[in-house]
């Protein structure tokens, strides 16, 4: 499926008109996004990108130059992840932005998927909620390494050991006589 077919799929698919999808992605008029969708033009980056995002999609996908919307490493859980945290500490929308300093409808676009944050805003939130930015980006489902180092201080010496071991396994390191980790309590 080429670009313009792609494109009207997703905008029929996800119920926008022309119009809709023209302001969304800061175009004067219907008439120049349709241009897109008849294959008489392509967008410039920054209004793909714009595209991308809005559809849930990657930019490859949308030109169609793949058949994945969205990469295996691309999860769509920032949002719900943002959401659940909130609703942890029984805050607002509103009340959230203020706390991270932003305005409460740019949180409003991270919460309900349409934008993504910045990394400086990422960074926010992840300190605000005490979790690492993997975490929000649902590359992990540990909290942050305090939870982590926690949860290894309560093994036996030798569960610690085996941890260890296993780590080392799935990433092909090399025992050595040096390498050694300490167990004691902070």
């Amino acid at each position: 499926m080429n670009f313009s077919e792609r494109l009207r799929t997703l905008r029929l698919k996800a119920g926008y008109t022309q119009i809709e999808l023209a302001k969304m992605i800061n175009l004067n008029s219907q008439g120049a996004y349709a241009k897109y969708e008849r294959g008489v033009g392509t967008p410039q980056t920054a209004r793909l990108e714009k595209l991308a995002e809005i559809f849930h999609v990657s930019v490859p996908y949308l030109l169609g130059e793949s058949d994945t919307p969205l990469p295996d490493d691309e999860p769509l859980c920032l949002p719900k992840r943002l959401k659940d945290l909130r609703f942890e500490i029984g805050y607002t929308q509103k009340k959230l932005a203020k706390a991270i300093e932003c305005s409460p409808s740019v949180y409003l676009t991270w919460e309900n998927g349409t934008r993504i944050p910045k990394t400086q805003s990422l960074e926010k939130i992840a300190l605000f909620y005490q979790v690492s930015v993997s975490y929000l980006l649902c590359e992990t489902n540990i909290r942050s390494f305090s939870e982590i180092e926690k949860l290894f201080e309560e093994l036996s010496d030798s569960e610690q050991k085996k941890v260890i071991a296993y780590i080392k396994s799935i990433h092909g390191y090399q025992e050595s006589t040096n390498n050694s980790i300490s167990t004691s309590k902070k």
